[in-house]
């Protein structure tokens, strides 16, 4: 399927499936997603200042995305999406 705009709307989930491969979104000024709907998971450290940056996690198996708070001046490298507060309550992956 080839379309220089695709808008689906449903009242339950979307899914994409491919039976034969990958699928890939590619655009020439980039692939975006509307963060306004990813769930944020809580950090261990709580940081009450507005949060400007984010890293996009993925659930696995189930595939759903959650984003975690990325602190001004920490390190690359500590921020892992497994280092999330996960309890029942709040855990993004069981919502």
């Amino acid at each position: 399927m080839e379309s220089k705009d695709i808008i689906w709307s449903a009242s339950n989930d979307v899914l994409l499936k491919s039976l034969n491969g990958s699928i890939i979104f590619d655009a020439e000024n980039g692939v975006s997603i509307d963060i306004d709907n990813i769930p944020v998971a809580p950090l261990f450290v709580q940081n009450p200042t507005d949060q400007e940056q984010f890293k996009v996690c993925i659930c696995m198996p189930q595939g759903k995305l959650f984003k975690v708070p990325v602190r001004a001046g920490a390190n690359l490298r500590s921020i892992n999406c497994a280092r999330i507060s996960r309890t029942p309550e709040n855990d993004p992956c069981l919502r």
